[in-house]
């Protein structure tokens, strides 16, 4: 697969993101539905907890990767939804602690939604990725 990013300006370099990414020759596509702070069983876990659904949501992300053999480097895009852009910023360090080491660089957007289908979710994240 050959990936190349576009990034017209700068300002997107301090907040860690590409405004594009375009793949070509590749062989295999990963749409990944919207990962919660669910269990195995698919029940909430830390109702109302921001970090605890950070961490969990990043291991689901990760649980599924690894399930479909991809890997975070892989990521081309990430759709974030949130009921609490304060919140979920204040635990961006909880992001950074799981994945500082993984160099992701996707095209991102994010998204303040007033409810999840299930109730005490304040965090899903979608992601595409290419190999």
């Amino acid at each position: 697969m050959q990936k190349r990013t576009i990034n017209p300006w700068t300002w997107q370099e301090q907040r860690g993101f590409d405004q594009a990414i375009e793949i070509s020759r590749f062989d295999r596509l990963l749409f990944c539905s919207g990962q919660s702070s669910v269990d195995a069983d698919g029940n909430v876990q830390h109702a109302g907890d921001m970090r605890g659904q950070v961490e969990l949501v990043i291991k689901n992300i990760q649980t599924v990767l690894t399930a479909a053999g991809y890997s975070w480097q892989d990521i081309v895009e990430m759709k974030w939804y949130t009921t609490d852009l304060e919140e979920l910023s204040a635990s961006s360090d909880v992001f950074e602690s799981l994945l500082g080491a993984e160099q992701i660089r996707a095209a991102q957007s994010v998204y303040v939604v007033s409810e999840f289908a299930m109730p005490g979710l304040m965090l899903e994240i979608e992601v595409t990725a290419a190999k």
